[in-house]
C-alpha cells in the first residue's frame, strides 16, 4: 500500500547536504523534475515579488533551492495534516512504516517518498512561472498508475485535488473526511488525514487490498467505509 498525501506551504528551514535529483524517488519523473526546477530558475531570474518579509523569505528560498541543506519530505512539510501525523513523534518502527508506505505530492518534484531529501522552497501548483505552469509540466511525463507505484497496486490518494490532477495516478482510491451527515469536512480535513495515517503507522498496517485496509482500519477505532470507489473516514467532531 501507499498513500499519497499533500504538500504543504509551510515548510521548515534547515538541514544538511545539497539536493541530488537522482537519488530521489519515482525516477519516471526525472524530467518533470529537470523542467520544474528550470522553471524556478527563470522565476527567480525575472525577480519575484519582494513586497513583504514573507515573499522575500520566498524569493531567497528558491534563489538558493539547488544549494541550501535538505531533509526528508516527511520532516519538511509542517501545517495542519502533519500536526495530526505527528512523524517525530513516532517510535522507530511507525517511522519505517511511513517510510515504506507514504510518498508527498509536490508541484516541484511530482510525487516524493517521505524519505526523499528535499530542500526548502515556495513555490505551488498555482505559482506562476515564466512561459509555463506547472501543470503543464506534470503533463508531459508518462501517465503514473497504481501498479507502478505499489507492488499490490493499493493507492489510496488523499492529495487536494489541484494536485491530484496535476499528476493523475490511476487506478488510485480517492480519499474524504466526512461528517455524520456524509458532507466532507473542511476545517478538520486535514488533521483526520494525518491521524488516521499515524494510526495505520502505529498499527503497523499491511493492507493488500481495499477490503484488509477496511480491516486494519477499523480494527484500530477507525469508522471507514466505501462510498462510489472513494474511502470515506467519519470524523465526528
Amino acid at each position: 500500500m501507499l498513500i499519497l498525501l499533500p504538500p504543504s506551504e509551510t515548510k521548515i528551514s534547515g538541514g544538511e547536504g545539497r539536493l541530488t535529483l537522482a537519488s530521489l524517488g519515482f525516477p519516471g519523473l526525472a524530467s518533470g523534475r529537470s523542467a520544474a526546477i528550470s522553471a524556478v530558475r527563470e522565476l527567480v531570474a525575472a525577480g519575484q515579488d519582494e513586497s513583504t518579509p514573507a515573499k522575500q523569505r520566498a524569493a531567497q528560498a528558491n534563489a538558493s533551492l539547488e544549494s541550501s541543506p535538505v531533509m526528508p519530505a516527511i520532516e519538511r512539510y509542517t501545517g495542519v495534516l502533519y500536526d495530526g501525523l505527528s512523524f517525530g513523534t513516532l517510535d522507530d518502527l511507525g517511522r519505517t512504516w511511513v517510510g515504506d508506505h507514504v510518498a508527498i505530492g509536490s508541484a516541484l518534484f511530482g510525487l516524493l517518498r517521505a524519505s526523499d531529501s528535499i530542500p526548502d522552497y515556495k513555490v505551488s501548483h498555482g505559482t506562476r512561472v515564466p512561459g509555463t505552469t506547472f501543470a503543464r509540466i506534470w503533463k508531459s511525463v508518462p501517465p503514473l498508475t497504481a501498479a507502478a507505484l505499489a507492488d499490490d497496486s493499493l493507492v489510496i490518494d488523499m492529495r487536494s485535488k489541484a494536485y491530484a490532477v496535476q499528476l493523475p495516478v490511476e487506478g488510485a482510491v480517492s480519499f474524504d473526511v466526512v461528517d455524520e451527515r456524509g458532507k466532507a469536512l473542511s476545517h478538520w480535513n486535514k488533521h483526520a488525514k494525518g491521524a488516521f495515517v499515524r494510526m495505520l503507522a502505529e498499527a503497523r498496517a499491511e493492507p493488500g487490498d481495499i477490503e484488509s485496509l477496511l480491516r486494519a482500519a477499523r480494527g484500530a477505532g477507525a469508522d471507514v467505509s466505501m462510498r462510489d470507489g472513494e474511502l470515506l473516514l467519519l470524523d465526528r467532531r
